[in-house]
C-alpha cells in the first residue's frame, strides 16, 4: 500500500500507529475497541474516519496540475442490470 501511494504522489495514512498510540496513552486493550473480537466499534470507526478526514487538505500549491490526473469516463448500465 504504501508503494502505491508513493507511485500516485498520495500521503499514505498510518491509521493502526495512529491508533496504538491512542490505546497506549489511555490504556486500554484492543478489545475496548472491538465489538466482537474482529470488528472495530462505532467510536473506533468513527476515530480512524477522523484520523483519515484531518489529512485531506488542499495545498497552497500543487506538486502537479490536478488537471493531469482527472479524466472523464462513461458509465453505461451492464447486460446483466438491464
Amino acid at each position: 500500500m504504501r508503494a502505491i501511494c508513493q507511485k500516485h504522489g498520495v500521503e499514505f495514512v498510518e491509521n493502526r500507529i495512529e491508533i496504538t498510540d491512542y490505546m497506549t496513552k489511555h490504556n486500554l486493550a484492543v478489545e475496548a475497541l472491538l465489538r466482537d473480537g474482529v470488528h472495530q466499534t462505532a467510536y473506533a470507526a468513527k476515530m480512524t474516519n477522523m484520523n483519515i478526514a484531518r489529512h485531506f487538505n488542499r495545498p497552497a500549491k500543487f506538486g502537479y496540475d490536478p488537471r493531469s490526473r482527472e479524466r472523464r469516463i462513461e458509465a453505461r448500465a451492464s447486460e446483466a442490470v438491464k
